[in-house]
């Protein structure tokens, strides 16, 4: 069962068909007790995976590469 991002665990003696509406809120409230949800991200972990930019003058420092002529 799912709500709101919330996975309840249904019992092992239950079906989904069995289970009324009552008893799958009172599910989901217990794992949402316990912690469950969707897990929070973290903004700075991902902007410190991308790589820095690199400034204009450094980029000109860079060796030019020089176009290979074709043989016929």
């Amino acid at each position: 069962m799912t709500s709101g991002g919330v996975n309840a665990t249904i019992p092992s003696d239950k079906t989904p068909e069995t289970i009324t509406l009552p008893e799958a809120i009172a599910l989901i409230d217990e794992r949402v007790a316990k912690g469950g949800g969707k897990p929070k991200r973290s903004g700075a972990r991902a902007k410190a995976a991308k790589p820095a930019k690199v400034e204009a003058g450094a980029a000109a420092s860079k060796p030019v590469k020089k176009a290979v002529a074709k043989k016929s």
